[in-house]
């Protein structure tokens, strides 16, 4: 379900194009052997999206749309799919979230399992308000 179509990049780290994660914290049940390791580079990901980042609150569930808003420090909506969400909360241990300062909505947030950088999920690019049918 949430890890459909995972590739390895070339730190090893695990990816769908719409989470990255770190090797430490990937389930063994979608780990890939070595030979399926792409060519693709997410050392200048890292240098751009980890930092300048704030925190983010649980604020509400969209279960027909299958959403999860966030609210940033700054009172920020932030959406993220809610598989990813509930699927990812289950494999980090301490489960949590951080988000760019300058757009947050349209930027990766870090995962973070305690104080540890576990990887980055892209939000949707959505305005809140249609979610909410306004």
């Amino acid at each position: 379900m949430a890890y459909c179509g995972v590739f390895l990049t070339q730190a090893g780290e695990y990816s769908n194009g719409h989470w990255l994660l770190r090797p430490e914290f990937v389930p063994k049940s979608i780990k890939k052997p070595s030979k399926w390791k792409e060519k693709r580079n997410s050392a200048s990901l890292w240098k751009k999206y980890l930092v300048n980042l704030q925190g983010v609150v649980f604020d509400k569930t969209y279960d027909r749309m299958g959403a999860v808003r966030l609210k940033t420090e700054s009172g920020q909506p932030v959406l993220i799919d809610k598989k990813y969400h509930d699927w990812l909360a289950v494999i980090i241990p301490d489960f949590g979230l951080k988000a760019q300062r300058k757009k947050p909505e349209k930027k990766p947030l870090i995962i973070f399992s305690g104080d540890k950088v576990a990887g980055m999920i892209m939000p949707w690019i959505l305005d809140p308000q249609t979610v909410e049918g306004k």
